[in-house]
């Protein structure tokens, strides 16, 4: 899918959802490979569910 799971969850983090959009982590499936494979153990399956609920909310699609 060609995402950037670490750099999502940032931007997520700082609340710059503009930029999420823009790494397209609207084309993430969910498959939890992401989280799986970090090394931190970050949650990062979660991060994307809640910057994809934002940024519908926000009616960025």
């Amino acid at each position: 899918m060609n995402l950037l799971p670490k750099d999502v969850d940032r931007y997520i983090l700082s609340g710059d959802y503009d930029e999420v959009a823009k790494l397209g982590v609207m084309n993430c499936i969910e498959c939890g490979v992401c989280s799986y494979t970090c090394p931190a153990k970050r949650p990062l399956v979660q991060s994307m569910r809640l910057a994809k609920k934002e940024i519908r909310a926000r009616g960025n699609k």
